[in-house]
This record gives structure tokens, sequence and C-alpha cells, in this order.
């Protein structure tokens, strides 16, 4: 799969987990997103595009120092 089709095999997924009625059914599309985000970290890696990753949601940049 090239990136797109990672990006959008990962958003379908997180569609369907946020649409899941039964608990069973969301853990199954989260390790499914978790399975599309460490293929597309890979792909970036391996192309060299760097990490996109939002400092504050680590705990690391308060969102208040962020630029607008």
């Amino acid at each position: 799969m090239d990136l797109n089709e990672l990006l959008h095999a990962h958003q379908v997924a997180a569609m369907r987990a946020s649409e899941a009625v039964e608990a069973a059914e969301r853990q199954t599309q989260f390790g499914i997103i978790a399975s599309y985000a460490e293929r597309i970290r890979e792909h970036r890696m391996a192309n060299g595009v760097p990490d996109t990753s939002i400092p504050f949601l680590d705990g690391e940049t308060p969102r208040s120092e962020l630029a607008p």
C-alpha cells in the first residue's frame, strides 16, 4: 500500500470504531487502527518524512505554547 492508501484505511478503521456498538468490535478496530498507524510510521521513516506527532499529546508541550 502507498501512503495515501494507508492513511485512508486508517481513517476508515477509525470511523468504524466510532460507529461500533459492541465493545469487542471497537477493540478489533482499535487493533486495526494501531496496525495502520505503525505501518504509516514505518513508511514515513523509510521515505525520510519527519515524524508528525503532536508533542502536547505526550504531555511535553502545553497547548498554550504552540503557535496558533
